[in-house]
């Protein structure tokens, strides 16, 4: 059975944390009258299966010797977040977030500490590269973040 992560974002407004996805309600099926919310899949920042990312972000399907801690689901995360992990029901696992400024202090410490080979980890500084860009400007606040869990 594969692994695959959830990942969203979020940016920190005056009213708190806001998801950056669109997301809309939809039915569970045809065959249900139960809604449930969506984000558009094509809206998402990173939707790759990439098992080193997953063990750099969190310990999942892979180790790293510079992996982050799992810091659990953010109590002050948005409605809508709240709502899309809550679906998964007990099925999602290793909740956390990171803001951009970990991320990118993450690319800066795998490159030099001499652990950055770059032909086993390209893509791995490529991912976390490609949720950067995703996540816009890098701010020094830690305003912008990105919530995510994985399901098995």
């Amino acid at each position: 059975m594969g692994c695959d992560i959830h990942l969203y974002s979020e940016t920190k407004t005056k009213n708190g944390w806001e998801i950056n996805e669109k997301c809309y309600w939809s039915y569970w099926n045809d065959f249900s009258d139960e809604y449930h919310l969506e984000c558009d899949y094509d809206d998402h920042i990173y939707s790759g299966s990439n098992y080193a990312l997953f063990g750099l972000l969190a310990g999942v399907r892979s180790q790293h010797e510079l992996e982050f801690e799992p810091m659990g689901f953010p109590r002050d995360a948005s409605i809508q977040m709240n709502r899309l992990y809550k679906q998964w029901d007990g099925d999602a696992h290793t909740p956390s977030y990171l803001t951009s400024k970990e991320l990118l202090d993450k690319i800066k410490e795998l490159k030099e500490n001499g652990l950055y080979d770059p032909d086993d980890d390209k893509y791995l500084v490529e991912s976390l590269q490609k949720i950067l860009d995703g996540l816009g400007m890098i701010d020094k606040e830690g305003e912008k973040r990105i919530v995510f869990w994985f399901d098995s």
